[in-house]
């Protein structure tokens, strides 16, 4: 059962400072909640990503269709 059952996919994407994408969720990241396929752990080709700053885009799509984009700058710590 979806966290939120409006939502039926979820997508989420993280970037470094020349916005090369870093990750990119599964697509089975919903209906079921939220699951390993949906979160980064701070890795980019099997190294360990270096502490700063991100920028996340996370994309909700409804049972109608529409969707709705959330740009956020986030902090990665160690």
């Amino acid at each position: 059962r979806s966290i939120n059952p409006g939502v039926v996919r979820l997508e989420f994407r993280v970037y470094d400072k020349w916005n090369e994408l870093l990750f990119e969720s599964a697509e089975s990241c919903l209906p079921n909640g939220p699951g390993p396929a949906c979160g980064w752990d701070g890795n980019f080709h099997g190294e360990k990503a270096e502490m700063g700053n991100y920028y996340a885009v996370v994309t909700f799509w409804y049972l109608n269709g529409d969707h709705n984009t959330h740009h956020r700058l986030v902090r990665l710590i160690r």
